[in-house]
């Protein structure tokens, strides 16, 4: 069970801060008050590095704990920022991030609206110190631009370019979180931009970015074509294929085609099959159907071809190729040359 540690303000002012320790007391404005007084607590603000050089000039207030002003290229250190009271006891302002709720907003504002609640109309006077103590800030939060499908499962992780803490380390990508809920919602075409936060639990603040991702339409496609072969021809997938688009609207490979169903190419006949195209980059399915036509192989003959000369009538030369039956001409003379058939 959490325990609690009570912190001493000013007198006779107490705060119940959960730490993991036991119970103890720390008087942070002054031990005692020998008499009465009515007059605020004077408390002096100073802004230094970690090496303790002044960034900006000391700052008093009264009753009040004024929220660490920006310094461009520093962050706050909340475990080496000291509430000191004037006789030496320091607490740093980190013990209080327990009592904050990151899901509320800054951290460092509700330590100092906790304090200045605690301090509300103390007339026992005394002085404390509030040290704010800043380093360099190398925090970087920038989300990506990305371009993906319709139906593409999208993590909130995916929308970060990159991210670091205040102090340099990795920021955890798990941590990021959307305005627009942490579900990515791709079932839409087109652009949005998704706004991201990241609490940075070193220097107890939240860093926003912003992500823009653009949705297109799946272009996975293949076009099919029917196959005319004789008994005996051989074929492969591709000769099926018209075209095939990948899912970005880019030609596809022929070559990554797949085909489903039996073709006999020695009995003729009608044989359908189904062509299929996955996407490499998306595993989008694309399939089309088409149908083999095997015809059989006609009868073939032998033609020779004799070149007559018409004036002697004495033959130049013949050529003898293979024809089928349904291609052999007429066999008879010709004007100036002759073609033998043998069937």
């Amino acid at each position: 069970m959490m325990r609690t540690m009570l912190i001493s303000l000013s007198v006779g002012v107490y705060m119940h801060v959960p730490v993991q320790a036991t119970t103890q007391t720390i008087k942070v404005v002054r031990t005692s008050v020998s008499e009465t007084t009515d007059s605020p607590i004077t408390i002096t603000h100073t802004f230094t590095d970690a090496n303790g050089k002044q960034l900006l000039p000391a700052l008093t207030s009264y009753n009040k704990v004024s929220y660490p002003p920006t310094i461009n290229h520093y962050w706050l250190i909340p475990n080496k920022t000291l509430w000191t009271s004037e006789t030496g006891s320091s607490v740093p302002l980190s013990i209080f991030s327990d009592m904050t709720d990151p899901t509320k907003g800054d951290q460092l504002k509700q330590i100092t609206d906790i304090l200045n609640h605690a301090l509300t109309d103390i007339k026992d006077g005394g002085s404390a110190q509030v040290s704010y103590v800043y380093e360099k800030d190398y925090s970087q939060f920038e989300g990506k631009k990305i371009d993906v499908l319709a139906g593409t499962k999208v993590s909130i992780s995916d929308l970060v370019e990159r991210l670091k803490n205040a102090d340099g380390t990795q920021g955890d990508m798990s941590k990021v979180i959307s305005n627009n809920g942490n579900i990515v919602d791709t079932t839409n075409t087109g652009t949005s931009t998704i706004s991201l936060s990241y609490f940075d639990p070193i220097a107890l603040k939240t860093m926003t970015a912003s992500a823009v991702i653009h949705v297109r339409a799946d272009q996975t496609a293949i076009k099919g074509k029917d196959l005319h072969l004789r008994t005996g021809e051989s074929y492969a997938p591709k000769d099926f294929v018209e075209y095939v688009t990948k899912s970005d609207g880019t030609s596809g490979n022929k070559e990554e085609i797949k085909m489903n169903g039996t073709v006999d190419t020695t009995t003729p006949g009608e044989y359908p099959v189904v062509l299929t195209y996955i996407d490499s980059k998306t595993s989008n399915v694309a399939e089309t159907t088409a149908v083999v036509y095997v015809e059989a192989s006609a009868a073939s003959s032998t033609v020779i071809t004799h070149f007559i000369d018409s004036q002697t009538n004495k033959e130049l030369r013949a050529e003898t190729h293979m024809s089928s039956v349904n291609r052999i001409p007429d066999c008879a003379y010709l004007l100036n040359f002759l073609i033998e058939c043998q069937i």
